[in-house]
């Protein structure tokens, strides 16, 4: 959010989205705003982000990402 505001919105929307994507506090954000039409069309971050990353189903995949993959990182450290 801060490289949006220090951008003063010139940023671009998939470089913007994809940096979301990096924090899963803002994935599951994202997943709460685009899981219901009604939030959906009274938060303005919907017109800012991407169709392709609007949708539930790729946000709870990469939820489930930000979960799976540093536990197999830590099996994969340890042994």
């Amino acid at each position: 959010m801060g490289a949006l505001v220090v951008s003063q919105g010139k940023l671009g929307s998939t470089l913007f989205a994809g940096l979301l994507m990096l924090n899963p506090a803002d994935v599951f954000r994202l997943l709460n705003i685009f899981s219901s039409d009604q939030v959906q069309s009274m938060y303005g971050l919907a017109t800012v982000m991407p169709e392709s990353l609007t949708n539930p189903a790729i946000l709870v995949s990469i939820m489930l990402g930000w979960i799976v993959l540093p536990f197999v990182f830590t099996q994969w450290r340890f042994k």
